[in-house]
């Protein structure tokens, strides 16, 4: 009888819409300055087998997690030399329109999107909960990456704007409150946007 130790990390099970497959190519190992990209449709080289076994042998219901099958297209690799398939999660590149507050709470701090500068592809994610655990990254205004910085997505909701009358002038008067009407925005909580509490006034970075 042997002990194990139960872990958090399980083998993916994706939607090969929801994966990004990137190839590289170079004819040999000495061949290192010619480092050409090229992004391969995902939809129709990988595909997930499913587990019949634990849904009482109903077919095509239930991934079976970490186990895929490449079909790369003859066309492409036609060629003597290396091939390097880099798998990644899909990245959605758009736009933050505003970081605010929700009119009825103040202390939600969130993001907002306009679905109008999603891609056409992804814009069937942008729904209520959709969102919900990608994680968020940032570029700086020349286009560059922050290395290592991330923030998790907790909710998405379609919101519209608001304006209220503040006491206080240095506050913003546009705020957001849910709507159940489908919008063109989109509120998203992030994880950590609060303030730790042994240093409350250190609040995090969610927005540019």
């Amino acid at each position: 009888m042997a002990t194990g130790t139960y872990g958090t990390i399980r083998p993916a099970d994706v939607s090969p819409a929801d994966v990004e497959i990137i190839l590289n190519y170079t004819p040999s190992r000495d061949e290192t300055d010619n480092f050409v990209l090229t992004k391969l449709n995902s939809a129709d080289i990988l595909r997930p087998y499913f587990n019949s076994q634990t849904t009482g042998g109903v077919a095509d219901v239930e991934i079976l997690g970490g186990l895929y099958n490449l079909r790369l297209p003859a066309d492409q690799f036609n060629k003597i030399g290396i091939y390097t398939l880099f798998i990644r999660p899909a990245q959605i590149r758009t736009t933050i329109l505003d970081c605010g507050v929700l009119s009825a709470l103040p202390n939600v701090k969130g993001i907002i999107i306009d679905l109008n500068a999603v891609p056409a592809e992804y814009k069937n994610k942008f729904v209520n909960q959709g969102l919900v655990g990608f994680r968020v990254e940032y570029l700086n205004s020349d286009n560059t990456k922050i290395p290592n910085f991330f923030r998790l997505i907790t909710s998405s909701f379609f919101c519209e704007p608001v304006v209220q009358n503040l006491i206080n002038t240095s506050q913003k008067a546009i705020r957001y409150r849910y709507t159940d009407n489908s919008t063109n925005l989109i509120f998203c909580t992030m994880s950590p946007s609060s303030a730790p509490t042994n240093k409350p006034n250190a609040t995090p970075y969610i927005n540019t």
